[in-house]
């Protein structure tokens, strides 16, 4: 009787947490991630003889939407004014006019597909860490996360193939082992 009821809960407990993961995974909502790229500085020299060379930065940052709905109302802020700056590739947007003492620029996207991603490009005077251009950024449905990014090495699809199904081959085997361990040391099973 008790190894039934234990059985039961088990099992109940399981299936709930599958459902929970189907239901939680199966939502549909907008998720903004962001990273820095394509930094770099420029010395332009003067027109006139005798002048100092001016500085100009440059650096780009790249906005995905990785979620499974369109991002609405998207809302880039920004504690500086860049001199100029690019929207790649050319959406609408705008700036908007309720810039406040906090945020000096807050450029206004009104959709960004699922899966979409752009490249906002700019270009301002003084040397300034690209951190500290954009405060935040957000949606109808939430925050944007910045993401750490660096370079990485791309596998031919043949490898990829090779890990994924040794990743795979080893997971069940884990599995396998975890739940002959859990029958045989608890229900005296096999």
């Amino acid at each position: 009787m008790f190894r039934e009821n234990l059985i039961s809960a088990i099992l109940t407990f399981l299936f709930s947490l599958i459902l929970w993961v189907i239901q939680y995974l199966s939502q549909k909502k907008a998720k903004l991630v962001y990273y820095y790229g394509g930094m770099s500085n420029f010395s332009l020299k003067p027109q006139e003889q005798g002048k100092q060379p001016m500085n100009i930065y440059t650096h780009s940052l790249i906005l995905s939407n990785v979620g499974k709905a369109p991002a609405e109302k998207v809302e880039i802020y920004q504690n500086t004014v860049p001199l100029g700056f690019s929207i790649t590739p050319d959406i609408k947007w705008t700036v908007s006019p309720n810039a406040s003492e906090q945020f000096k620029h807050v450029i206004e996207i009104e959709y960004l597909e699922p899966r979409g991603q752009i490249m906002l490009s700019y270009l301002y005077g003084p040397p300034q860490f690209p951190q500290n251009f954009v405060s935040k950024i957000r949606c109808k449905d939430g925050e944007g996360k910045q993401i750490p990014v660096l370079p990485v090495r791309q596998f031919s699809p043949l490898v990829n193939y090779l890990f994924q199904f040794i990743f795979l081959v080893g997971a069940i085997a884990i599995i396998y082992l975890i739940t002959k361990y859990v029958l045989v040391r608890l229900f005296g099973l096999f």
